[in-house]
């Protein structure tokens, strides 16, 4: 447990280093911003950035209850989860190794007065499943993440 502790402790603390930046900041196979937007907003319009892009979200889950478990001070941790449902349904049958990589996800959590999104880079997707016919999907999926995250830094910039 102390093990886990430790390295959940490394690792949060690397991650918050990364995050310094305020702009859109891609870090091996991650993409993360940091908005000025107080979390509930920010989470409201994470949400709406998505739909407006065509997704559907299929769901938003507190995911600070196992922090807390293991100490970290309670904050507001969510993971926002999100697809279009036919293009999901189609992956998932035709290449079965992406099934624990969908829906889509962003990571949103509350540090002090800004709120931070994190997400896998969909060039991490093409280490999964072969790029080949799913390059164009995958390109847009960055396109549509890159659009998304900066979208919370621009509006949180405006805040």
């Amino acid at each position: 447990m102390k093990q886990l502790v430790k390295k959940l402790s490394l690792s949060l603390t690397l991650l918050a280093g990364i995050l310094l930046f305020s702009l859109p900041v891609q870090a091996d196979n991650l993409m993360m911003v940091r908005s000025k937007l107080p979390f509930l907003q920010a989470e409201a319009l994470l949400k709406a950035q998505i739909e407006a892009h065509g997704y559907t979200i299929s769901s938003a889950k507190r995911i600070d209850i196992d922090l807390v478990a293991i100490g970290m001070t309670k904050g507001a941790y969510r993971v926002v989860q999100f697809g279009k449902p036919n293009e999901l349904k189609k992956l998932a049958n035709a290449f079965p190794e992406m099934i624990p990589f969908l829906p889509l996800q962003v990571v949103i959590f509350a540090e002090w007065e800004e709120t931070l999104f994190v997400t896998l880079s969909p060039a991490f997707y093409s280490q999964i499943a072969p790029q080949g016919e799913l390059a164009p999907i995958y390109t847009r999926w960055a396109q549509d993440l890159g659009s998304i995250l900066n979208m919370m830094r621009q509006k949180g910039a405006e805040y």
